[in-house]
């Protein structure tokens, strides 16, 4: 079990490389109002019992910017680098980070790369929660493209629950109603998405 004296931990997500398996996961200090001030903080078992904490590995941005605490995040591997969509959780945006060894990590832009668009998504939930939704973000790799899953919430939602999954280009500032493959390029991550679908 990973224990961290005085400081607080939030969502964990896992990626495993070689014999190591990594955790990432929402840290800040004990006296810190929870969910306000959210870094990412490392750690890695090989039987998943002990743990090895690493420190910090990726840091929120200075405030006032979209991603000045953070959120659930992704990593996987692809084209020879590692990627890491996490939450900019301020104004529920999606963000990317690079690393080539899974602690240091950079951001690829200071920009956010999805954020919701109407008339696609909700930009006020319909349920209990009623902040915007983008958030947790997931990433899988298929066919030699690089996928965006995020967890947001339907213009029109179903009783009871308007959370779904939707799949977008990572390299737009703005949600697609459509799956859209992601290329490497020299400029980094390209795209040609088609044109957005009003259906959801």
């Amino acid at each position: 079990m990973l224990q961290l004296p005085n400081q607080q931990i939030g969502d964990a997500w896992f990626f495993v490389h070689d014999d190591t398996c990594h955790a990432y996961f929402l840290t800040c200090p004990m006296h810190v109002k929870r969910h306000t001030l959210w870094d990412v903080g490392h750690a890695t078992s090989r039987d998943l019992k002990s743990w090895d904490y690493l420190g910090l590995c990726f840091e929120r941005a200075p405030e006032p910017a979209w991603d000045a605490t953070l959120a659930t995040g992704a990593v996987v591997e692809w084209d020879g680098r590692f990627v890491m969509a996490y939450t900019g959780h301020r104004t529920a945006r999606v963000g990317v980070a690079l690393s080539d060894d899974l602690h240091h990590w950079e951001r690829l832009s200071d920009a956010p790369v999805t954020a919701p668009e109407a008339p696609h998504y909700a930009l006020v939930s319909h349920g209990f929660r009623t902040h915007t939704h983008w958030r947790d973000p997931g990433l899988f790799t298929h066919d030699g493209f690089l996928y965006h899953a995020v967890c947001a919430s339907r213009s029109d939602p179903p009783p009871p629950t308007g959370r779904h999954v939707g799949t977008a280009d990572i390299d737009r500032s703005g949600a697609l109603a459509d799956p859209v493959p992601i290329a490497a390029g020299p400029q980094g991550f390209s795209a040609s998405p088609p044109a957005p679908s009003a259906s959801v």
